[in-house]
């Protein structure tokens, strides 16, 4: 491993897009495109990944280039952005008016979820949560969510600026849902602190020259409750001004078996999961079968027509012979199969006559009286 490093690194379906110079060995990625997926593992670890491919030549793709999982653990205290809201102090009731603060802490993310754990299919159900842990009375509204290729080439706007679905079809409205957190992350009162989730189930689609797809979401907050008015002559009297605009992304990789062919998918997927694709949308009553498998079948059941062919033609050739051979050892018989009545009659008339010609002969010089 002493020579010198000659080729070029990049994120795997983004060859011409995310890579690094020629002959270096570093990479710099953005965590909002190039293939890059967020998963947060717990509450304290937020983790990235990226397939990365190691071509050793840069201009050249060689047994001996490697596919390898880039993976950071980054601790998601990164994540929090610090508010400054003086305003907000005096809103406040009960035991909490009298807790002063500079500045509240709020940690948002996005998060794609499908029945699949690594990628989903075309079609299927799939699950968009814009997720942030933030105080009670602070309020959120999810806008301006795009899905773009990863690059900038191919985008699909999801979600105007007023949070108001584009189009139901591809992805319908977000249902909000408040989850209580058990212990304060921004604050020392513990009750204070939720978990707002804005989720959205749609059917996964995808663009045609990528396998990955990239989200990318706007986040309000708002001092009290963010209203969102759909109706756009009266939305600027409703809407206030913002508390801060946050911005969260994440990537999932889909599939399209049903569409793209099965040379491009085995490019992109192991054996066991092109399977598990294409099972899933063939159904669990369609056999699939080899080209070479179906070509043999179809030549044993011809064969076995053949057969029965062959079987069937010698059988009627004996048929045949059995039969002729049956007429021919019969006795001459009539066209109705019985023997002729005037064939008897003749035979005894000719019997009667040779009779009476003895009879003359012996008696020819006498008369009978």
């Amino acid at each position: 491993m002493g020579r010198q490093f000659k080729g070029m690194l990049f994120a795997k379906g983004f060859m011409e897009e995310c890579n690094s110079r020629a002959g270096s060995n570093l990479l710099t990625l953005p965590l909002t495109s190039c293939g890059v997926k967020s998963r947060m593992l717990s509450k304290d670890i937020m983790q990235h990944s990226v397939q990365i491919v190691v071509q050793h030549s840069s201009k050249l793709q060689q047994k001996s280039d490697m596919l390898v999982n880039a993976i950071c653990d980054m601790a998601t205290e990164m994540m929090d952005y610090n508010i400054d809201n003086h305003e907000m102090k005096t809103q406040r009731s009960g035991r909490m008016r009298f807790f002063k603060t500079s500045s509240t802490k709020i940690r948002p993310w996005l998060e794609i979820e499908s029945s699949k754990p690594d990628y989903a299919i075309v079609g299927e159900n799939a699950t968009l949560s814009a997720i942030a842990i933030v105080p009670r009375n602070i309020g959120m509204r999810i806008i301006d969510c795009i899905a773009f290729d990863g690059v900038g080439d191919s985008s699909q706007k999801l979600f105007d600026e007023n949070g108001c679905a584009v189009d139901n079809n591809i992805m319908p409205e977000f249902e909000e849902t408040i989850v209580n957190v058990e212990d304060g992350w921004s604050k020392s009162n513990e009750d204070d602190i939720v978990k707002k989730v804005f989720s959205t189930k749609f059917q996964a689609f995808k663009f045609p020259d990528k396998d990955i797809i990239h989200f990318n979401c706007g986040i309000i907050l708002c001092k009290g409750d963010c209203p969102k008015e759909c109706n756009y002559i009266v939305e600027n009297q409703l809407l206030q001004k913002p508390l801060a605009r946050l911005e969260i992304f994440n990537s999932i990789r889909v599939i399209a078996p049903q569409i793209e062919s099965v040379d491009r998918m085995g490019r992109n997927l192991t054996v066991t999961e092109k399977a598990q694709a294409q099972s899933a949308y063939l159904g669990p009553d369609v056999l699939c079968v080899s080209q070479s498998r179906l070509a043999i079948a179809f030549c044993v059941l011809g064969l076995i027509f053949l057969l029965a062919v062959i079987i069937a033609i010698v059988c009627s050739i004996r048929y045949l012979s059995q039969r002729r051979n049956y007429r021919r050892a019969r006795p001459p018989s009539d066209h109705s199969g019985r023997r002729s009545i005037f064939s008897l009659s003749s035979s005894s008339n000719n019997f009667s006559q040779s009779s009476l010609e003895i009879d003359s002969k012996l008696f020819a010089y006498g008369r009978v009286y």
